[in-house]
């Protein structure tokens, strides 16, 4: 039954007993006790059916706003309402709403304090990851190699520099003891010793070799405990082990190479200064014993003096030139013009010698861009090297020209020749060659700073060619100016 039809039965009901009512007090005593009974008999069934109208009507209203509240429910659940749940309805259905929507509430709240975690926690962990990337940054920008060890000996962090000089690849899944990388058992005692130790022991410094004959290299290693204090404790606990490996092995060969060049100029500066020490007390002590022996010994007394000179001012060039405060004074020079004074100055030490020394010179002139007085010094040490070790009767050739886009200037000779083990350090600084030290006297510099001078100021090349017996080619090249 409809709402519409349990209302109009209702009314009707109501109506027949209005009428029945009246007429009923117009009537006998007699007729209306009959006419009484017979309404009741007749509204008794109308009543019943008004009442199981209404209470269907009360449980479909009932079943109505259970299912409009489930409804309701549901789409706060699913987010589709933002509010409160709206239910006018009373009794234990509005009750039951007002529960609803407090739990609803307490549900919004947790959720959006929960949102603000999350996002809290996100923006943490964003700026833990910007750390990270900033300290693996500074990290790899050290050139120097940083290994990073736990209390157990594992590596768990290495840059760059550490993987270049160890030769391994750091991966943070696959964890590497410091023993398999790192093949120095005096390193590994140390930190071992710091692991085991139960006191904060200080940084301690030691120098560790690695690599191959064909690649050794020197490290100062520092290392270096990390401790943190435990919470509730008065102990430090040990968190992990930094070791920093700095490669010295250029400073050492340095070093090693600066006191072999103070050894040598000692030795060097100690023959003249002997040789000319010795002749001086002889003449003090009268042992010349006519003008002659007298003579003999103030000229080798000034020829030690020359030489001590030269050796002198070749250590102050040489140095100037490495040190980059020489004063370079450059302009479009020809290299006819340098051979042929050089040629000169040194034609008397060649007759001297009943050497032969030619100067083959082109017509043209090919200019350079270069300090004069520096290029002038290169060539005069090639020639009088090439006089010095060239037995009497021998030759000497000059030659300049342009090969290859590049000016040269070329010495040979027929003088005794260098032998194939001595010509890669020929250029050394003091070095001489073993079998032509009794030919002539030398210090060892003047090819070294034809060397600095060539190569180094003037971005030229200095090549040589030589068989033992047979004579030497020196070549100086030097660009062609524009």
């Amino acid at each position: 039954m409809t709402r519409r039809g349990v209302a109009i039965l209702i009314l009707l009901t109501s109506l027949l007993a209005l009428v029945a009512g009246g007429v009923l007090l117009t009537m006998p005593q007699q007729r209306a006790d009959r006419g009484l009974s017979l309404l009741n008999a007749i509204s008794a069934p109308l009543l019943v059916i008004g009442g199981c109208g209404m209470g269907a009507l009360a449980g479909r209203l009932r079943r109505s706003g259970l299912s409009r509240l489930t409804s309701i429910v549901r789409e706060a659940s699913a987010g589709e309402g933002r509010g409160p749940i709206n239910f006018t309805s009373g009794g234990q259905l509005g009750e039951l709403a007002a529960a609803i929507n407090e739990a609803l509430s307490a549900a919004r709240a947790e959720c959006e304090s929960k949102v603000l975690d999350l996002r809290e926690e996100q923006i943490r962990n964003r700026v833990l990851q910007a750390d990270k990337r900033h300290m693996e940054a500074v990290l790899n920008s050290i050139a120097d190699a940083v290994l990073v060890t736990d209390p157990f000996g594992e590596v768990t962090l290495a840059n760059e520099s550490a993987e270049h000089a160890l030769k391994f690849n750091f991966d943070r899944r696959q964890r590497r003891t410091l023993g398999e990388i790192v093949d120095d058992s005096r390193l590994l005692a140390t930190v071992d010793q710091m692991v085991r130790s139960e006191h904060n022991v200080p940084r301690k410094v030691l120098e560790i070799g690695m690599g191959e004959n064909g690649d050794s290299r020197i490290y100062k290693a520092t290392v270096n405990a990390v401790r943190n204090q435990s919470q509730g404790q008065g102990q430090d606990r040990l968190t992990g082990i930094v070791t920093v490996l700095n490669n010295v092995t250029r400073e050492r060969e340095a070093a090693k190479l600066k006191n072999e060049f103070v050894s040598k100029v000692v030795h060097e500066l100690r023959t003249p200064l002997s040789s000319i020490r010795a002749y001086v007390e002889m003449l003090v002590d009268g042992e010349a014993e006519n003008g002659e022996t007298a003579a003999e010994f103030y000229k080798i007394i000034d020829s030690e003096s020359d030489r001590l000179s030269r050796m002198i001012e070749n250590l102050l060039n040489i140095s100037r030139i490495e040190a980059g405060v020489v004063k370079v004074q450059k302009s479009d020079i020809t290299l006819t013009g340098i051979v042929k004074e050089t040629v000169d100055v040194l034609q008397p030490q060649a007759t001297e010698k009943d050497l032969r020394l030619e100067a083959d010179l082109p017509p043209l002139f090919y200019q350079v861009h270069g300090d004069r007085d520096l290029l002038y010094q290169a060539v005069l040490n090639v020639i009088s090297n090439a006089i010095k070790y060239t037995p009497d009767g021998g030759s000497i050739s000059v030659t300049s020209g342009v090969e290859d886009g590049m000016a040269f200037i070329r010495v040979s000779d027929t003088g005794l020749g260098i032998p194939a083990e001595d010509l890669p350090r020929l250029f050394e600084k003091f070095y001489r060659v073993g079998k032509n030290k009794r030919a002539a006297k030398g210090t060892g510099l003047g090819l070294a700073l034809v060397k600095e001078i060539i190569e180094t100021l003037h971005h030229g090349r200095v090549t040589i060619e030589s068989e033992e017996g047979k004579g030497s080619v020196f070549t100086l090249q030097l660009p062609v100016a524009e």
